[in-house]
Formats: C-alpha cells, sequence, structure tokens
C-alpha cells in the first residue's frame, strides 16, 4: 500500500472507494438494514459515498466520472469520424457504452 508514485501521499483509508471514516461494520449494518440496495452496494461498479446529511449512497461509476467518460467517448468519437468505414462501427459502439456505463471488460460491446 506504500505509494510509488514520487510525491503521492499514503493510499486513503477505504481506498477512495468507500468513505475514509467507514467501518466495514458501518458498511455491513447498512446493507443489512437496506437488503434492496445490497446489490448496488456490493457491486465492483461502485463508489459508496456519504452524503451530507451522513447516509450512504452507491454510486455507479458512469455516473461519478461521467465527465471523464464524456470526454473520452468525444475523443472516440472525433477518431471515428477520422477513421475508415471498417472500424466505425465497433469505435461508435465503445464511445456509447463508455458514457453509458454499458461497456464490459468481455470485449462483446
Amino acid at each position: 500500500d506504500a505509494p510509488f508514485v514520487a510525491g503521492a501521499g499514503p493510499k486513503p483509508a477505504g481506498a477512495n472507494f468507500y468513505p475514509g471514516d467507514m467501518s466495514k461494520t458501518e458498511f455491513e449494518a447498512f446493507v443489512a438494514a437496506h437488503p434492496e440496495l445490497a446489490d448496488d452496494f456490493r457491486s465492483q461498479y461502485t463508489l459508496i459515498r456519504r452524503r451530507p446529511e451522513g447516509t450512504l449512497e452507491a454510486v455507479p461509476y458512469h455516473q461519478a466520472f461521467a465527465e471523464r467518460l464524456d470526454l473520452a467517448a468525444d475523443k472516440l468519437r472525433q477518431r471515428r469520424i477520422r477513421s475508415s468505414n471498417a472500424i466505425c462501427s465497433s469505435e461508435r459502439k465503445r464511445s456509447s457504452a463508455t458514457s453509458t456505463g454499458r461497456a464490459t471488460w468481455r470485449g462483446s460491446i
């Protein structure tokens, strides 16, 4: 867990996937009290955030990083415009999947 980049601080508690002040006990208690949210809270594609009033929420990556993903999708669309038609369809699907959160690591977009 030591930083490998000069000047980077230590790894934050919860690795920034969870609030730094949240314990495993708090997480498990929240999920037990809200079983309808369990899948979202345990998803490997969400971040857990604490709202200003203190309650927890699961935020999907494609929402948490929407601005960055939209920029990446725009870059893919621009590249598609300049690319040959042979790869246009593939890149159109990839840019759409990137901005909607429907991308998969299995490669079938």
